[in-house]
């Protein structure tokens, strides 16, 4: 390099723009999602183990903020079948209402 080059200095305003600009270049070039295909990693599946009082909680709000976060219920584990069944019957009325 010739020593003019080498002497020459950049602002912190043109580094910052560089660096914004370079930051920012993946937003634009990256495929939306309206325009995508769903692939499989854009569903999140989730277990609920554990259906009691607490557990029946915890998987109806995770059924509820999974419809936004395009997540399901894929399994229902407890060592009580009656509630297994239980949990299983309510998530099969709550995804006939989606």
């Amino acid at each position: 390099m010739s020593d003019g080059n080498r002497n020459r200095r950049i602002s912190r305003r043109t580094f910052l723009m560089g660096a914004l600009a370079t930051a920012t270049a993946p937003a634009f070039f990256t495929t939306r999602q309206g325009f995508a295909a769903s692939g499989p990693n854009d569903t999140i599946n989730i277990g609920c183990i554990g259906v009691g009082r607490q557990g029946r909680s915890d998987m109806q709000q995770a059924f509820y903020q999974g419809l936004d976060a395009n997540a399901r219920i894929v399994a229902v584990c407890d060592v009580d079948s009656k509630r297994m069944k239980e949990a299983q019957e309510l998530l099969t009325s709550l995804y006939k209402k989606e």
